[in-house]
């Protein structure tokens, strides 16, 4: 009997181990990564090299998940100033899908139409440092001094984390410094860690 109780205890343990060490593996989502054709690719590599790796150690730390590049290309703005929404639509219809998602990276300024913050029935026009959309798969970085900073508020987008009010979040809307998330956001990819992409 003894033998039986201590075989049964054994098992328990053996499974428990097994479901806890399944639970803390990290997600690893694959990246595409996409450098202007116009960039210093040396350059760029390091940055994005740098930048992926912020990334990946930030939404390890805070949602155990790691960030793994799988396949690197090109891509070409269509000019030294470009439409950011052209762009998107132009990286989504590509037809890139050798990951879970694509991000496109250029030293290129780019513009995206926004809605106005006092009336979002007015669209502007405003030079931005990054562009993606809630819930998809793409996301265009412009690469500078903050690309590791916007690259993991785009991602966060990406788990469907929107902008924050609060300006000591990653999802700040302007001027973003930190690295840290607001507990809105949090929670937001927390809900979508496992989303299908």
């Amino acid at each position: 009997m003894r033998r039986v109780v201590f075989a049964a205890a054994c098992v328990v343990v053996l499974l428990s181990t097994s479901v806890s060490a399944t639970d803390n593996s990290p997600r690893v989502v694959t990246i595409e990564v996409l450098i202007d054709h116009g960039d210093d690719v040396v350059r760029a590599h390091q940055a994005i090299s740098s930048a992926v790796l912020d990334v990946s150690g930030v939404f390890r730390r805070e949602f155990n998940i790691e960030f793994k590049v799988v396949v690197v290309g090109s891509w070409r703005p269509a000019s030294q100033h470009f439409d950011g929404n052209e762009a998107f639509s132009f990286l989504e219809n590509a037809g890139h899908n050798r990951s879970d998602i694509v991000v496109a990276f250029t030293s290129r300024s780019f513009f995206a139409d926004v809605p106005e913050e006092t009336d979002s029935r007015i669209t502007v026009k405003r030079t931005s440092g990054g562009l993606a959309k809630l819930g998809g798969n793409h996301a265009i970085v412009r690469l500078y001094d903050r690309a590791n900073v916007i690259l993991i508020h785009e991602i966060a987008h990406l788990f469907m984390a929107q902008h924050s009010d609060d300006p000591g979040s990653v999802m700040y809307g302007d001027a973003i410094a930190a690295t840290a998330f607001d507990e809105d956001s949090k929670e937001a990819v927390f809900q979508n860690r496992d989303r299908k992409f």
